[in-house]
């Protein structure tokens, strides 16, 4: 299943979760995020820089563009 279908799923079986069990679930999307923040941040840095190829105007790319 493709990254997509699962964020999907797992939305839908967030959406209808609830108490403690939804704040294990978002707490460990959190650190999820923390530990692939680094590699985030270079695949937005990848995303920018083949949209530059592709002449996206510099606005969409300010909108696109990751801070930490």
């Amino acid at each position: 299943m493709n990254i997509a279908k699962r964020a999907y799923h797992a939305a839908i079986k967030l959406g209808t979760t609830k108490g403690a069990e939804r704040s294990r679930a978002v707490l460990a999307m959190a650190r999820a995020l923390k530990c692939s923040f680094d590699d985030i941040l270079e695949a937005n840095t990848l995303d920018l820089e083949a949209s530059r190829e592709m002449a996206v105007p510099e606005l969409i790319l300010d909108w696109l563009k990751l801070t930490p």
